[in-house]
Formats: C-alpha cells, sequence, structure tokens
C-alpha cells in the first residue's frame, strides 16, 4: 500500500473513533508531509530500502493514534533523524549479528517500531530489551517493507474501530 493510499483508508476510519469512545480523546491524525528538502534534511540517506520510508514522509510528517488500542505514534522527520542522539535504538543485535535500524514509531506502552536499514524491513523492539540504543535478541520483524507495515497498521486500525476481540494487534510479543 502506498503512503497515499494508506492515509486515505485511515482517516475515514479514525473520524468514527470520536464517535465510539466514551471519553475524551487525544489527537487522532496525521501531520502534514513534508517537501524533498525537508525530508532531505531529517532522515538517513537515501538507499535501495528507504526510498519507501522517505516517501512516507512526503505524504504525511507522522501521525499520532493515541486512542486507537495501546496508542501507536509515527515519529515526524526531525524525531527519527536526532532519534540515535535522544537514545532510541540504533540496532538490533542476534547473536553476533548487529543489525542497523532506525526507531520511527513507537506504541502506547512505549515499544518501538524500527527501519532496518540494510534491507527495509520493519521491527517491533519491546522497550525492557533496549539498552544503550541496542535491542538484544527479542526484537520481532514484523514487515519486509514500508508497505506491508502500512498494510498491518490499517488492519490494526479495522479491527479496533470495529471491536475485533480476537484480533492481535502489532504490539503483540508472539
Amino acid at each position: 500500500m502506498t503512503p497515499l493510499v494508506f492515509r486515505r483508508k485511515a482517516e475515514p476510519l479514525l473520524k468514527i473513533i470520536e464517535s465510539i469512545l466514551s471519553y475524551p480523546i487525544g489527537l487522532n491524525g496525521f501531520r502534514e508531509g513534508l517537501s524533498e528538502a525537508e525530508v532531505t534534511s531529517c532522515l538517513p540517506e537515501p538507499g535501495p530500502h528507504t526510498t519507501s520510508f522517505r516517501d512516507v514522509y512526503r505524504q504525511f510528517n507522522g501521525f499520532s493514534w493515541m486512542d486507537v488500542w495501546n496508542g501507536y505514534q509515527w515519529d515526524e522527520a526531525r524525531q527519527v533523524g536526532d532519534g540515535v542522539d535522544r537514545g532510541n535504538p540504533h540496532a538490533i543485535r542476534i547473536g553476533r549479528e548487529e543489525i542497523p535500524v532506525r526507531a520511527f514509531g513507537s506504541t502506547g506502552g512505549g515499544d518501538f517500531f524500527a527501519i532496518d536499514l540494510s534491507d527495509g524491513s520493519i521491527w517491533f523492539l519491546p522497550h525492557d530489551f533496549v539498552t544503550e540504543g541496542v535491542c538484544e535478541g527479542s526484537a520481532i520483524r514484523r514487515a519486509a517493507g514500508v508497505s506491508e507495515f502500512l498494510d498491518l497498521l490499517l488492519a490494526d486500525l479495522s479491527a479496533f474501530v470495529n471491536e475485533d476481540e480476537n484480533y492481535q494487534f502489532l504490539d503483540n510479543y508472539a
């Protein structure tokens, strides 16, 4: 799914949330997209596996879905760019292998979503296993790339809106 299609499909579902929740809701929406110059100044160098990630920021500069399930946050480009300096994960260590990643989002529980800079896959990093910016062995690969991850996020949003009690959300540790 492209970032534009994702946003167009998600926005009507976010409006439904306002009508079904019985408490004052927080911000549940997208930030406006960035220019090419802004994307270039904030994000990792473009590569064969990060082009689609950079495309997201041209369509929307992250989002906040604080009332969806446990909460989802897709960080603004400048936060992704300086995330390592702020202590966000920058690597996954599995055995002796260290995979370079860039955290770009989180759940309301403090877990991270990160893009693998070597192959573009998207990982779920439980916060309990991140020390000094390295996730030690408990990371879960959630998607082969950005497009598949957007599909999964939209499925989470839809399951939440439809109150699907049997659905396994992205922040499931299994």
